[in-house]
């Protein structure tokens, strides 16, 4: 950001109630590509407008708002309280005007430069968007996505259309709208060097060994012990990861093990550095579900976005 731009704006907090007349409705974009990207030279990119531009935008915004927005702390920037009370209505709002738009004049693929924002594991990242993106350089050359790892807030991001999508386990979000997408298995994986453990598991490797398991957030929730129940229970769990595509580097040279889906682990499967096996039990088959926001039931592009996922979800 311009320092010195920065520095010459003088805050008055506002002491009067607002309403949207006291509101330049032309920066509302500029604010949610700001408050989303907590960077100016990002969000004028996201927006293609200059650098300057945007620092001039945020000086409006301060003074209109009576408040500082974004602050610096160190290298970044964080939102004030005010900020991040503004975020979840700004977004919503903007998501219904932008499909409201979209209903009117139709949604063309090949033209649109729409940037859809999706949370999910690398591991979905690694077998379905891949191929996805690969699809849409052929029919949607300017779509853009924001792909970022699912965490334990993804479903309040969701309710407050800070993303467009979730791609979780099916159940993960109960609350929310919708689909499956693909199935997988899944396979236990150890250091290729580990001759104390059979083909197929024994429960008694399988309890006595340490594990490694995918979890994220805080509490370090166990997506497998979730979908297992008793028989995920019953083991060590000594990592916790909050990646898949790292689980099985984390395995040679020790006594680990990693219940990882069948997909990912045959991406591995040649590196020596690991041996897969079966698990000990008929673990039942998981599947893989996108989730969104009612608000974009029908919304045209987010239509069509699904359309395509569940399309190349049929190929992988």
């Amino acid at each position: 950001m311009n320092k010195t731009a920065e520095r010459m704006v003088s805050i008055v907090p506002k002491a009067t109630k607002m309403s949207l007349r006291d509101i330049d409705l032309n920066l509302l974009v500029t604010l949610e590509a700001l408050l989303r990207e907590r960077n100016v030279t990002r969000a004028g990119q996201v927006l293609g407008a200059s650098q300057p531009a945007m620092s001039a935008a945020l000086a409006r915004l301060r003074e209109m708002f009576g408040d500082q927005l974004l602050l610096r702390v160190g290298r970044e920037y964080r939102l004030t309280p005010l900020a991040r009370d503004l975020v979840g209505p700004l977004q919503s709002a903007l998501a219904a005007l932008q499909g409201t738009l979209e209903r009117r004049s139709g949604f063309d693929p090949q033209s649109s430069t729409r940037e859809f924002r999706i949370a999910t594991s690398d591991y979905v990242m690694a077998v379905l968007m891949q191929p996805f993106l690969a699809h849409l350089r052929e029919v949607a050359p300017g779509i853009r996505l924001h792909l970022r790892n699912a965490d334990s807030a993804v479903q309040r991001k969701l309710a407050n259309a800070r993303i467009d999508l979730s791609i979780q386990p099916a159940g993960v979000l109960a609350h929310m709208p919708g689909q499956v997408l693909f199935s997988d298995q899944w396979l236990c994986a150890v250091c290729s060097e580990n001759d104390e453990v059979s083909d197929p598991l024994t429960m008694d490797q399988w309890s006595s060994l340490p594990h490694a398991c995918f979890g994220f957030g805080s509490s370090g929730i166990v997506l497998a012990d979730l979908m297992l129940g008793p028989l995920a229970v019953a083991r060590t769990r000594q990592v916790v990861c909050e990646s898949y595509l790292t689980l099985p580097f984390l395995l040679p040279h020790t006594r680990l093990m990693a219940l990882i889906p069948n997909r990912i682990a045959r991406l591995f499967a040649n590196n020596g550095q690991i041996r897969l096996v079966q698990p000990p039990k008929d673990f039942p088959n998981f599947t893989e579900a996108m989730s969104w926001n009612p608000l974009y039931d029908n919304d045209p592009a987010h239509l069509w976005l699904r359309e395509e996922l569940v399309e190349v979800a049929k190929q992988i």
